[in-house]
């Protein structure tokens, strides 16, 4: 048996669709780290929601 020295991993991601997507190429290769944790974060920018489109800051 060959004893393997794996990288020790954190994932960190906010939930949104790019870090999604991320996550889950991540985790078909996870066997070769030695997952730690993965910590869902707030997005600084998306946390008060979508705007609409009528929104008077959707035209900026």
């Amino acid at each position: 048996m060959v004893n393997k020295h794996y990288i020790r991993t954190i994932i960190t991601q906010d939930g949104e669709v790019d870090d999604q997507n991320s996550l889950r190429h991540f985790l078909l290769y996870s066997n070769e780290v030695e997952l730690q944790g993965i910590i869902q974060t707030s997005s600084r920018f998306h946390w008060q929601g979508v705007l609409s489109e009528d929104s008077e800051e959707s035209r900026f």
